[in-house]
């Protein structure tokens, strides 16, 4: 028979648990450290988020495929990646989202938000200005949303519709293709030169050459005759 109180055993195994819960913290603070060092909290964070799907789709506005429109996506849950893309000519999109330091096609499976923008080039020094109704440029006003599910077939025909008018009041406006930086003053465009321009152009040199040329002098030469 133990002499020990009862309260003072109760105690050392309340001890005990409390030391077993805090080595064991330890241990998982150390290895995510570990992780950390190495490079590995990225491919924890993989590990932990839904999959990436492809997505592709079509957007619209009033009806009419957007050429040349910019898309991002926010998901609902925090901590995500956004997926980004691009419409081509018949305002057909990808998406493609930026993770763990590489590029990989589609989206994090799950519910997005969605803004889409077109831009205009305006003639320099001027910043491209927005074409696109301004209340899909944004997360906090756009109403447009994505479910990305986790079979890419349900994926692959996205329709997106913008309805309304542009800030100028058009209610379509096709985009400029959004080379470089958005805002960029577009690059100077040098007519090409058609034969009949340079051959007037063969003239005026002619004619130019001719007027450099000394004219004749009315005064008669002497002679030597008497």
């Amino acid at each position: 028979m133990s002499d020990a109180p009862a309260g003072s055993r109760g105690g050392l195994k309340t001890f005990r648990i409390i030391l077993i819960v805090a080595l064991v913290l330890l241990l998982i603070v150390t290895a995510y450290g570990y992780l950390v060092y190495l490079g590995g909290a990225d491919k924890l964070r993989a590990l932990t988020r839904p999959p990436i799907v492809e997505v592709k789709g079509q957007v619209f506005w009033n009806g009419r495929p957007l050429p040349n429109a910019i898309l991002a996506t926010q998901p609902e849950r925090q901590g995500l990646p956004a997926a980004f893309g691009t419409s081509d000519a018949d305002g057909n999109f990808t998406l493609t989202t930026h993770a763990d330091g590489q590029s990989w096609e589609g989206a994090v499976a799950g519910k997005h938000r969605v803004t889409v923008t077109g831009h205009k080039k305006a003639p320099p020094p001027k910043p491209s200005y927005l074409v696109t109704p301004e209340i899909y440029q944004n997360f906090e006003s756009t109403p447009l949303t994505i479910e990305v599910s986790k079979d890419p077939e349900d994926n692959l025909q996205v329709r997106l519709e913008l309805e309304g008018t542009g800030p100028d009041g058009s209610d379509f406006v096709s985009p400029d293709p959004p080379g470089g930086e958005m805002g960029a003053a577009p690059a100077i465009q040098i007519p090409e030169q058609t034969a009949e321009d340079e051959a007037d152009a063969g003239a005026d040199a002619e004619d130019a050459d001719a007027s450099d040329e000394p004219a004749p002098s009315d005064e008669s030469e002497p002679t030597d005759e008497p």
